[in-house]
Formats: structure tokens, C-alpha cells, sequence
């Protein structure tokens, strides 16, 4: 499908093919209506989104012509309610990154780059009217946030490095727990738990924190309980307040575990393996099964090109007392030619559970000018219920632009944003953000 991105009414007609509810959008170079606090703009990469509690969208882009980020709200019907600058002084440079995370009434905007000429990693509080909420927070890596407060890494002199937090409601940062500094550290946060993993030759440490309180540091992954198989690659997920972690090993094992506010649970096997010439490309879970997501190189299809399909291997997740339910695996879309697939991103919905990736990559028609690196956005939603049949097809969107961002999921939709390019741009000129809902 061929998208026409001037005006709203054509962008909903355009996706009606594929959706059986038209997807929201906004044209940020629209005029913002008469109670926003700043005039309209275009942005330039990175972009950054996250949605609302009401359905809204928050989205946030670097403005070049004012040395700013400029943050927007898309409400659900697909109209701007205000444009806000958030940062001044900022400049683009390589590593920069621009995101939002979701906060109480609001948002919370986290930008690393350079500002006033010198690198620093700022957060400021952003109200759902544009607001902003105080003065902007220093914060160090990865940072993220739970239901109470925003946490953050911050490295000590011993090498050592200590997750930071501080409440959304308060001023005063709390060292809530710290990771050896012989292990490469990585932050997660689930709904009201901080989770500090530390990954060392020989095993994988996890810490957990409830609010402010960390306890005791434990092994949750261990190179001796799988001697005869080492480790290929291992990814985390969080469902509720629990952290589930997939490990994959030399020989295309896929063992899972959770670790809840208890002792981790023990280690389950899965019947499936995955080859070589799959990839696990994202792992997740909602409250009654475990997705791991995974590409496969396929051999024909595509007249020698590259060509990869999308598959999913659902798992029920550890019943009490219960035997596991079989497990299931399903394809998801079938030999895509020609295009880079990613990044991933999942999200469970009210009676499915969605699996959506970026697509790059498309045929070059002739005269049809500079191409974006980004064609567009492909999903799939899978019943609720595991035992289910997998109904319908793959959906897109055609959607060239040069950066589309994950804006997260509720209980009806899951929602991203687009930095979209014009027809015959070469993608040196700020563009418009566009945001859209699905399934």
C-alpha cells in the first residue's frame, strides 16, 4: 500500500484496507489549537513517544531551527492538544538519544546529548496539559520508571555501579542497590520493581528493589547448571512485578525462568529448539503465556535475495501446581524480500497479544527519487487464548520515514511514531511526527 500523507481523512482511508479501525494520526506542522502553550514545528531525529492513560499520545522530536526538544500530545481523536518545548540549547550529535517515559499525569522526558554545548543526561517532568514540572534532573544510563519513582545507573570510583532513584512526588535520590563493578550492568524495570542485573563470566546476578527497599543479590542465571551447553544469548522480560529471563543455548535450547518477589522459580526446557539460522529477535509475556519472537533465513522465495520470516513460540507461563500446556508456534508473517526487519516490539491487548516490527527497506521504482530508510510498519495479533487458531494475516502500513518509535500498548491498542518523509525529500529537511494506533 502507498500512503498519502497530506491531510488526515486521506491517511484513515488509506489504512482502512488493513485495520478494522482506522488509525489515528497528526501532522505536527498542523496548527496546534488555541490554548497550546507553543507554536507548531517540524522535528528532525531522534524522536521519541509513549502513550497515556487516556489514550493520548505523548511525542517528542528535536526542533533544529530552535535548539530545542518540543514535545507534543495526540489525543485519541488524532488532534494536537498543545506543543511544548521541553529542552533549550540542545545540539545533535552521534549518541544522542531522546526518550520518553511514562510518568504520573503526564510524562517524563529524558534527553542525552549535547546542551548549552556540554554532554549531559537531563530529565524534566511534562504535565498532560504540557506543563513542565520542575527544573530539568540530572540522570546517568538506562534510565526507567516504576509506578512511585525513576531510576537510573550512575558509576562509582570503585567501578562499581549504583542504580539511583528518586520518587516522582519528591526531590531526594536514594542509592537503592549496586551491581560489582566486574559485571556489565543492565536496568529493568517492571510496574513497582527495580530489577539490577549484573552479567559476570560465569553467571547472571540479579538485585530487586520494592519501592526503595533492595534485597539480597542472587544468581538467577548460572553457566554451571547447563555444563554440556553453553550460552548463545540470553533476553529478560517483566510481566506485573515479575522478571522472566530466556536462555538460549550453543545448541538452540530455549530454558526460561521468572523470578517474582520470592526465590526464582526453577528452570523449564522448552521442546522447541531454534536453529542457526534463527534469530530471537524479542521475548515477552502477558498474564497466562510466554512469546519468544524469533526470525528465520529462508532459502527460496525471494530470487536470491534476502529473505526472512517471522515466527513466535508461545509457552504457557508456570502454573501453580499444574502441568505446562503444550507449547505453540506459529508464523507470523511469511518470507519478506529485500527488507531489514526491526526493531520489535509486543504488547498484550485485551484478548490477544500483538507482535509488531519496522520494515526497511523497499523496491526502488525508477525516477521515484531518494528513498527513506524506513518503509513501514508491520503487526500481527495472536488470540488470547494459546490454544487458539492464529485467524487473519500480517498487516502494514507503508509508511516511509526516517525513525518510527514504539509508543507502548494498553488494554485496546498498541501505538507508534513517525518521523515522516516526504515524497521526493532526501530526508535533510525537518519532517512532520504522525502517530498511529493499531491493531
Amino acid at each position: 500500500m502507498r500512503a498519502n500523507w497530506i491531510g488526515l481523512a486521506l491517511l484513515l482511508s488509506a489504512c482502512s484496507r488493513h485495520e478494522s479501525k482506522p488509525a489515528p494520526a497528526v501532522d505536527s506542522s498542523a496548527s496546534p489549537p488555541a490554548a497550546a502553550a507553543a507554536p507548531s514545528a517540524r522535528f528532525s531525529k531522534p524522536i521519541a513517544a509513549t502513550r497515556l492513560p487516556d489514550g493520548s499520545v505523548v511525542v517528542a522530536g528535536l526542533v533544529v531551527a530552535s535548539s530545542s526538544i518540543v514535545a507534543m500530545r495526540v489525543a485519541a481523536d488524532g488532534s494536537a492538544a498543545f506543543a511544548a518545548p521541553v529542552f533549550d540549547g540542545v545540539t545533535w550529535s552521534g549518541g544522542s538519544e531522546l526518550r520518553l517515559l511514562p510518568a504520573p499525569d503526564g510524562a517524563a522526558v529524558v534527553w542525552r546529548g549535547l546542551r548549552g554545548g556540554k554532554p549531559v543526561t537531563e530529565l524534566v517532568r511534562l504535565g498532560k496539559a504540557g506543563e513542565i514540572g520542575g527544573a530539568a534532573v540530572d540522570v546517568g544510563a538506562a534510565a526507567c520508571a516504576i509506578d512511585d519513582s525513576f531510576a537510573w545507573f550512575e558509576h562509582g570510583r570503585d567501578g562499581s555501579t549504583r542504580v539511583r532513584a528518586r520518587p516522582w512526588s519528591g526531590s531526594s535520590v536514594t542509592d537503592v542497590l549496586t551491581i560489582a563493578g566486574d559485571r556489565d550492568p543492565e536496568l529493568v524495570c517492571a510496574a513497582h520493581r527495580l530489577f539490577g542485573l549484573g552479567d559476570g563470566e560465569d553467571d547472571v546476578t540479579v538485585v530487586s528493589a520494592a519501592g526503595l527497599e533492595a534485597g539480597a543479590p542472587a544468581a538467577i542465571l548460572r553457566d554451571k547448571d547447563f555444563e554440556h551447553d553453553e550460552e548463545r544469548e540470553h533476553d529478560v522480560y517483566t510481566v506485573g512485578d515479575s522478571l522472566g529471563i530466556v536462555r538460549v543455548g550453543e545448541s538452540g535450547t530455549l530454558s526460561v525462568r521468572e523470578l517474582g518477589a520470592g526465590a526464582p522459580s526453577a528452570w523449564r526446557t522448552l521442546s522447541r529448539k531454534v536453529s542457526r539460522d534463527e534469530d530471537v529477535v524479542t521475548v515477552d509475556a502477558d498474564a497466562t503465556s510466554i512469546v519468544i519472537v524469533f526470525t528465520r533465513e529462508e532459502a527460496e522465495g525471494c530470487g536470491g535475495s534476502s529473505a526472512l520470516s517471522v515466527r513466535a513460540i508461545r509457552a504457557s507461563r508456570f502454573p501453580a501446581g499444574q502441568a505446562p500446556a503444550p507449547e505453540t508456534e506459529v508464523l507470523l508473517s511469511p518470507t519478506v524480500c529485500a527488507r531489514d526487519l526491526g526493531p520489535f516490539w509486543t504488547g498484550p491487548l485485551d484478548g490477544s497479544f500483538v507482535v509488531a516490527w519496522v520494515e526497511r527497506g523497499h523496491k526502488i521504482e525508477p525516477d521515484a527519487g531518494p528513498s527513506a530508510p524506513i518503509s513501514g510498519l508491520a503487526w500481527r495479533s495472536l488470540p488470547g487464548d494459546p490454544s487458539a487458531t492464529l485467524q487473519g494475516s500480517v498487516q502494514r502500513v507503508d509508511l516511509p520515514s526516517d525513525e518510527l518509535v514504539s509508543a507502548g500498548c494498553d488494554h485496546a491498542h498498541c501505538y507508534a511514531a513517525a518521523l515522516v518523509r516526504p515524497p521526493g525529500s532526501d530526508g535533510m529537511q525537518p519532517e512532520a511526527i504522525r502517530v498511529l494506533s493499531f491493531p
